[in-house]
């Protein structure tokens, strides 16, 4: 994993401040953490996967 797409420091800071909960994780640790966290309660998630 290269880890290439990065996260804007000002997005983290923005949902920072909104007390959004945020989670950077490589591709297959992101969806399976969302389907822990769908199981019970309403998610929300933005995934990267490459060609």
């Amino acid at each position: 994993m290269n880890s290439r797409l990065q996260t804007c420091q000002e997005t983290i800071e923005l949902l920072e401040e909104k007390n959004v909960p945020l989670h950077i994780k490589e591709t297959r640790e992101a969806v399976a953490l969302y389907n822990k966290l769908a199981a019970d309660k309403p998610v929300g998630g933005l995934f990267h996967t490459t060609c």
